[in-house]
């Protein structure tokens, strides 16, 4: 689940949110997708309603039929979703090929990736954007200028290219100019840019292929950020490396453990600021926090996980540039942070920022 510019959160009968940097995507349960604030003002289309523009009330997206899976680059400009019949279909910006249609022209419509296939889940990062089919193969296209694609090369690609050797791919996720998957063994591997220890494997180099993380830990979920990548073991327990925003407090050439006894359900690496939520339904951010968007109703910048405000019954949470969101179990949805173009669900006039979790309306 890249984080960047967006959130994506995803549960059974309970809202799924993809945040961008000026836009919410929501998979509601109903499995139509619906989103609001600003797609299309900037010319990146990332709405998919067509048209562009911007939208306070949740609209639906153009393309008609079910999904089951929805995830948006970290910049905020492409969108990638799975549909019930297990197609791959992106739009928005699509400057380097990361829509996967073989073209490099801008889709303000949902547009089904090339070569077919049934597909698990997508991961758009900025420009690039990777996912990994029901046979476990895993698959990048878009830019690849150090590596982030995982095909040995640095050349870019406009079709799903698959990423050499055994088809045992859990999941992938695709971050800042770098991607993170887990295999079916557990095992965590990056590839890409390696500036900031981000690749975890104790150096900064590029690697054009998958490159084991260090420490021989087993995990279940990973999330690719800017600079800093998150991950679950299979017990629960939250790991950290590359930049500041891993949750240890300093940066980190290889995992460390954010807290050494506490259990987490969820994580969400962002470009500023990343969160968690515990198992006992608790959700705590850390990093940058320059309009609120870390819900702690003060404009601190703590660089270890502190608690949100009105932190309980949480299930689900995903970071966008500079607002966040999150679901409670109780099936209602929160955002918090900059609402600059109505991304948290209403509209404000003058625009103001929200620095504690405030209901979506409706």
């Amino acid at each position: 689940m890249a984080a960047i510019g967006h959130v994506l959160l995803m549960l059974e009968q309970l809202p799924n949110f993809t945040l961008l940097l000026l836009e919410t995507v929501i998979l509601v349960d109903s499995n139509q997708l619906v989103q609001f604030g600003v797609g299309g003002g900037d010319g990146s289309g990332q709405l998919g309603n067509g048209a562009g523009g911007s939208t306070v009330s949740p609209e639906q997206i153009a393309e008609a039929g079910l999904w089951v899976h929805v995830d948006i680059g970290t910049n905020g400009s492409t969108t990638c979703a799975v549909k019930s019949d297990l197609t791959a279909w992106c739009w928005g910006e699509n400057t380097y090929g990361q829509v996967g249609d073989g073209t490099t022209t801008l889709k303000q419509s949902p547009t089904q990736v090339s070569g077919g296939g049934v597909w698990k889940s997508l991961s758009p990062g900025p420009y690039h954007t990777c996912g990994v089919k029901t046979d476990s193969t895993a698959w990048c296209w878009g830019e690849n200028d150090v590596g982030q694609l995982g095909i040995g090369t640095t050349s870019n690609k406009s079709i799903p290219t698959q990423i050499p050797g055994d088809p045992d791919w859990q999941s992938i996720s695709a971050g800042q100019d770098y991607t993170c998957g887990i295999k079916i063994d557990g095992t965590a591997w990056c590839w890409g840019n390696g500036g900031s220890h981000r690749l975890g494997n104790g150096s900064t180099a590029n690697r054009t292929s998958p490159r084991a993380v260090s420490g021989g830990l087993s995990f279940s979920k990973i999330d690719a950020g800017h600079t800093a990548t998150l991950a679950l073991d299979t017990t629960g327990h939250l790991y950290g490396w590359g930049g500041n925003g891993n949750g240890t407090g300093s940066s980190q050439s290889t995992p460390n453990a954010v807290s050494a006894t506490e259990t987490w359900l969820d994580i969400s690496s962002g470009d500023q600021q990343s969160c968690a939520v515990k198992s006992d339904g608790t959700a705590w951010c850390w990093g940058i926090n320059n309009y609120g968007e870390l819900g702690f109703a003060t404009l601190d910048d703590p660089l270890t996980p502190t608690a949100v405000v009105s932190s309980d019954g949480w299930k689900t949470i995903s970071t966008g540039s500079t607002h966040t969101c999150g679901t409670k179990s109780h099936g209602n949805a929160l955002c918090w942070g900059r609402n600059s173009s109505e991304q948290l669900g209403f509209e404000s006039e003058p625009a103001y920022n929200i620095y504690m979790p405030v209901e979506i309306p409706n």
